[in-house]
């Protein structure tokens, strides 16, 4: 067991820069960033063999979950892959028991609750292996990625050949050939919905308790129930009725009240929605999985970046391996 895996099962991080490895293209173009700072980004000096020399790059492989799958099989070898850059220093954190979610919900109190502290087991597993100073790839895919609710906003630009490659990947996904229609049909209703319409159409399908009727789950029905101004959030099925005709009466209240302007655009609107909750549920995250002597980074979330990513053409954002591709030429 080395200097790193000693300090893991102690739970105390190590002096110096680490990062997140999960093989996905964040976390990915995030360590050999790190890795290339200039000073030697490892270990400070004076702490540990090698040290000065490498990044501590942590890969969290949930065995426990049951999860598995060609991806995840592919994210674990794009990892093993990078991590075969001398820069870096891999440590592979084995998920167990103990980390899968819902399995400790007594730990510190947070500000409010997210849902990060389902799974805080896991995620207090991986940073108690990382660095000092860690970052982490939180949030790429809220700033980098188009939300689907953008193929509204390209409808309504008059950009419709953008549409034919992400709704032609929707198709392989589902493996259905009626998706392009289903999903340029919910697109050109949207585009022409207004803000105020399409809350008042929430509040109704709330009051009626219609929350389940978003498909069976697939890539495609995840964004044809993204194609819309608003929908509930999971929370909608614990709640009783009296409470969900409550919240359907405020909504209705607030569209009185909004300052949304008729020029609003949805896929503007849901992606900046989509964002701030991520980026809320982040200060949970920090302090549901917080490791004493440790500084947690999420360089997407910093206002530069989110302001540069969110100057990019949305016509770039909406195709497939756009995150890829974009990171790709960071690195470049």
């Amino acid at each position: 067991m080395g200097p790193a895996e000693r300090r893991a099962a102690r739970g105390t991080p190590v002096p110096g820069i680490g990062a997140d490895l999960s093989g996905g293209p964040a976390s990915g173009a995030l360590a050999l960033l790190a890795a290339g700072l200039p000073g030697m980004p490892g270990t400070v000096l004076g702490h540990g063999t090698g040290a000065g020399e490498r990044l501590l790059a942590v890969t969290f492989n949930d065995l426990a979950g049951g999860s598995g799958g060609a991806r995840d099989d592919d994210e674990m070898s794009r990892a093993g892959a990078l991590a075969a850059n001398p820069r870096l220093h891999h440590v592979v954190v084995t998920g167990a028991e103990s980390t899968l979610p819902y399995v400790d919900l007594d730990g510190p109190l947070t500000d409010e609750p997210g849902p990060s502290l389902v799974s805080a087991a896991r995620h207090r597993a991986r940073l108690a292996a990382g660095s000092a100073d860690h970052f982490t790839g939180y949030g790429a895919k809220q700033v980098l990625d188009a939300h689907p609710a953008r193929l509204a906003d390209l409808l309504m630009d008059r950009k419709r050949r953008h549409l034919v490659r992400p709704v032609a990947a929707l198709a392989k996904a589902d493996g259905s050939v009626m998706v392009p229609a289903r999903v340029y049909a919910a697109a050109r209703r949207l585009a022409r919905t207004p803000y105020r319409a399409g809350l008042e159409s929430l509040a109704e399908r709330l009051l009626r308790r219609r929350l389940d009727d978003d498909g069976p789950g697939g890539a495609a029905d995840a964004s044809l129930a993204a194609l819309t101004w608003g929908r509930p959030g999971p929370a909608a099925r614990w709640l009783t009725g009296e409470a969900l005709a409550e919240v359907s009466v405020r909504l209705q209240a607030s569209t009185r009240r909004s300052e949304v302007g008729p020029g609003q655009r949805p896929g503007d609107f849901r992606a900046r929605a989509a964002l701030a909750r991520h980026a809320a549920d982040l200060r949970v995250l920090e302090q549901a999985a917080e490791i004493r002597s440790q500084r947690l980074h999420a360089p997407f979330l910093d206002n530069q970046v989110v302001r540069a990513c969110r100057a990019l053409p949305e016509a770039l954002r909406v195709q497939p391996g756009a995150r890829a591709s974009i990171l790709r030429s960071v690195l470049e």
